[in-house]
C-alpha cells in the first residue's frame, strides 16, 4: 500500500487501483493502512487475498476485540 513518508498517512485506493491490475492467480497482500472492519470488507471484495494489520491493533486497548472487529466476528458473552 502506499504510504507518504513524511506524513505516514496511507491511502487503500492506491491498493484498490493496483489491485485491478495484477494477473489472475497472483497473491494480492495490502500492507498497511486497515483500520476498522469497512476497510477489510473493501479489500475482500476487490479480491485483495491478505492483509498485515499491525498498527490499529497496536493502537487498540484490546487486541483481541480489535481482531475480532475486524474480522467481523462478535465478541464473547460473559454471561
Amino acid at each position: 500500500n502506499n504510504r507518504d513518508l513524511k506524513t505516514f498517512t496511507t491511502d487503500l485506493d492506491v491498493t484498490l487501483r493496483l489491485a485491478k491490475r495484477i494477473p489472475p492467480g497472483k497473491l494480492i497482500v495490502c500492507e498497511s493502512g486497515i483500520h476498522q472492519r469497512a476497510d477489510v470488507v473493501r479489500l475482500v471484495e476487490a479480491g485483495i487475498h491478505a492483509m498485515l494489520v499491525g498498527e490499529s491493533l497496536i493502537r487498540s486497548d484490546d487486541i483481541g476485540d480489535k481482531i475480532r472487529e475486524l474480522r467481523g466476528v462478535p465478541a464473547p458473552s460473559h454471561a
